[in-house]
C-alpha cells in the first residue's frame, strides 16, 4: 500500500492520479479498447466497461475513462502530452447462416469463442453455437474477402484531451429466424468530441454480410477512401461522402422494392443512417428493437426479430441457440443453451432494450434475465444493418456498404475506412484488410496492454468481446 493511501486508511486508489506525472501514460505504453464483452447491435455502457477493464487495468488507468454520453461511446481522457498511434480494426463479416442448423450441420463451421476472463464461471461453450463464427470456412488460407478495415493513424494530443472510440461489434443472425447473414459495425475515433464529430475522426469501416456460396466474393471487404462498397451483383450501391449505403440507383437508402425475400439494409454511415423498414416475412410477427443509425448518433446496429420465437417450418430440428444472461448492471455473465428454445419475450422486455438503444437510458432492463439476444437478427453496433430472408446486408463505416442481392452469390458491401485529410486531429498513415488465417481473425487483441512501462496483459488475452469477429482500437503513446 502506499504511504499517501495509508495515511488515508487505506482504500481504492481510483480517483488518485500519482503528483509529478508519474501515474501519466509513458512512451511505449498502449491502451486497448474492445466491446466488454458485448455482441451485436447494442453497444456497452460505462458500467459494463469499467467491469471488464477491471480484470486488466490498475485503478490508476482506470481513473482516465470518463463518462458516456452515449452507450458504446467510451471516453478516454489523454494522461500526458505527447505522440500516439491508434491501431483500428472494424468487425469481421460473416456466411449466410440460416435458422435451421442442427448438430449435424453446424459442425461444418468452426468455433470461436473468447472464453475464460470475466465471462463468469457459469459460461457454457459448445459446439452447438457453431454458426456465430465470423467468417465463412471455405475462404482459402490468407484470404482478406470478408474482412474489416485495419487502420494505422497518428495525432500529436495533449493532456486533458478526450479520444472517445466507438469499437465495433459483428452481425449476430438469428437463430430461430432464417435470415442472411447482417453486416458488422466499423470502429471509430473522435478527438474531443464525446458524442461523435465529423471534423477529426478515423475510421475503420466493417465487413458485410453474404449468402452461403459467397465466400470468394469481395464485396463485403472495406476499402479505404469516401465510399462504401456496392453489394455483389449490382443489387445495392454504397454510400458516399459519409452518407449510408443503400440500394441500386440511390445511395442514402435501403432496397425498398421487391419482394421480402429480396430486401436487406445498406450500412450506416458517418451522418447517414438507413431508412426505417421491416423486411422479414410472414412466417413469425415481427419487432422492431432499433434501427440501424449513423456513427454520430448513437452508432447501433439494426435489430428486429420475432416477439414470438420459434421455428418457422419445423419443430423436429435441433436448433442452434442461445441465451445471454445479464445482472442488473447489464453484465453479461453466462451464455448457455436454454431447457426451451422456444419461448415468447415480452414487448415490454424488448422496449427496454429499445430504450437502451436509443440512449434514453443507460441501464439495461431486468424483467428477464434471458434477453433473446441470438432470437433477434441484429446488425453489428457501428452501424451494420440486418439481412432479409435472402437480401444479405452493408457494413458501417464512414460510408456504408450497399445491399447484397438474394441469390449464392448475393453479399453485402463493406462500409469504408478513411482518415479525413484536412482539418483532421488524425494523420493517416496505412490501411491494410488482415487475413483471415492471421492473428486479427481472433477472439482476442493480438496487441498487449502497458502501463508504466509494464506489460499488464500479454498479446491475445485480452477478449474483444463474448465472441469472436469484433474489432478493437489500440492507443499507443510513442513520443
Amino acid at each position: 500500500m502506499s504511504p499517501i493511501l495509508s495515511s488515508f486508511g487505506g482504500g481504492s486508489i481510483r480517483g488518485f492520479r500519482s503528483l509529478g506525472g508519474g501515474g501519466a501514460m509513458a512512451v511505449g505504453d498502449q491502451v486497448i479498447f474492445t466491446s466488454s464483452r458485448m455482441f451485436g447491435a447494442l453497444g456497452p455502457n460505462k458500467a459494463m466497461t469499467d467491469d471488464f477493464y477491471d480484470n486488466f487495468y490498475p485503478t490508476e488507468l482506470m481513473d482516465y475513462f470518463q463518462s458516456q454520453t452515449k452507450n458504446g461511446f467510451q471516453v478516454f481522457e489523454v494522461p500526458a502530452n505527447g505522440t500516439y498511434e491508434f491501431t483500428i480494426m472494424g468487425a469481421w463479416g460473416g456466411s449466410c447462416r440460416f435458422a435451421n442448423l442442427n448438430d449435424s450441420t453446424a459442425a461444418n463451421y468452426s468455433t470461436r469463442f473468447a472464453s475464460g476472463v470475466g465471462l463468469g464461471s457459469s459460461t457454457i461453450f459448445s459446439d452447438y453455437y457453431n454458426f456465430f463464427d465470423q467468417t465463412p470456412t471455405a475462404l482459402s488460407t490468407g484470404s482478406t474477402n470478408h474482412s474489416p478495415g485495419l487502420v494505422v493513424c497518428t495525432a500529436n494530443l495533449s493532456e486533458g484531451d478526450t479520444i472517445t472510440v466507438q469499437v465495433g461489434q459483428a452481425g449476430l443472425p438469428s437463430s430461430q429466424i432464417s435470415t442472411s447473414c447482417p453486416g458488422s459495425g466499423a470502429t471509430a475515433i473522435y478527438w474531443n468530441a464525446t458524442g461523435g464529430s465529423t471534423n477529426n475522426f478515423a475510421i475503420a469501416g466493417g465487413a458485410g454480410g453474404c449468402m452461403n456460396g459467397a465466400n470468394s466474393e469481395t464485396a463485403p471487404r472495406s476499402t479505404y477512401g469516401t465510399s462504401g462498397s456496392s453489394g455483389n451483383s449490382s443489387d445495392g450501391f454504397g454510400g458516399s461522402n459519409g452518407g449510408a449505403g443503400g440500394s441500386a440507383g440511390n445511395s442514402s437508402s435501403p432496397l425498398s422494392s421487391g419482394t421480402a425475400n429480396d430486401r436487406a439494409g445498406g450500412g450506416a454511415g458517418l451522418t447517414g443512417s438507413p431508412l426505417n423498414f421491416n423486411y422479414f416475412d410472414n412466417r413469425t410477427p415481427t419487432y422492431n428493437v432499433t434501427d440501424c443509425s449513423s456513427l454520430t448518433s448513437t452508432a447501433c446496429g439494426g435489430y428486429q426479430g420475432g416477439v414470438y420465437v420459434s421455428p418457422y417450418d419445423s419443430g423436429s430440428l435441433n436448433q442452434a441457440y442461445m441465451d445471454a444472461t445479464f445482472n442488473s448492471s447489464g453484465i453479461l455473465t453466462a451464455i448457455s443453451k436454454p431447457s426451451n428454445p422456444n419461448k415468447t419475450y415480452s414487448t415490454g422486455n424488448l422496449t427496454g432494450l429499445a430504450n437502451y438503444a436509443s440512449n434514453s437510458t443507460s441501464t439495461w432492463p431486468t424483467s428477464n434475465s434471458d434477453h433473446p439476444f441470438s432470437a433477434m437478427s441484429q446488425g453489428g453496433f457501428g452501424g451494420g444493418q440486418i439481412g432479409g430472408w435472402g437480401g444479405t446486408s452493408g457494413g458501417g463505416g464512414y460510408s456504408g456498404g450497399g445491399t447484397g442481392a438474394n441469390s449464392q452469390s448475393g453479399a453485402g458491401g463493406g462500409g469504408s475506412s478513411y482518415v479525413k485529410p484536412t482539418s483532421n486531429k488524425f494523420s493517416y498513415y496505412s490501411f491494410t484488410n488482415p487475413s483471415v488465417s492471421g492473428s486479427y481473425h481472433s477472439a482476442y487483441v493480438p496487441f498487449a496492454a502497458i502501463w508504466q512501462g509494464t506489460t499488464l496483459s500479454a498479446a491475445s488475452t485480452i477478449p474483444t468481446g463474448a465472441l469472436a469477429g469484433n474489432g478493437f482500437c489500440v492507443m499507443k503513446r510513442t513520443a
